[in-house]
């Protein structure tokens, strides 16, 4: 382990990381609405009035993840969130 350490073979944890690309968006769509075309241009989230990534969006991605709920169709879905 020490030679991994002399010659920069392992990755400090606390160092931190310059992000240069663009975050990827993230959608929580149920299995029904998964895959479809949609509205490409932003729309406004039916409880915070906040902004979609979709028209055809009723819910923001902060809103269908606290309410657990598809973001097109605002159908309740079961989610797991697993931790790193």
């Amino acid at each position: 382990m020490m030679h991994a350490l002399k010659t920069g073979g392992m990755k400090q944890l606390n160092k931190k990381i310059e992000r240069t690309e663009p975050i990827q968006e993230s959608y929580l769509l149920c299995r029904e609405c998964d895959g479809g075309w949609v509205d490409a241009r932003n729309g406004s989230c039916a409880h915070c009035s906040g902004h979609t990534t979709s028209k055809d969006f009723h819910l923001c991605l902060s809103c269908a993840l606290r309410e657990r709920r598809c973001q097109q169709c605002s159908e309740e879905i079961e989610i797991h969130i697993a931790t790193c």
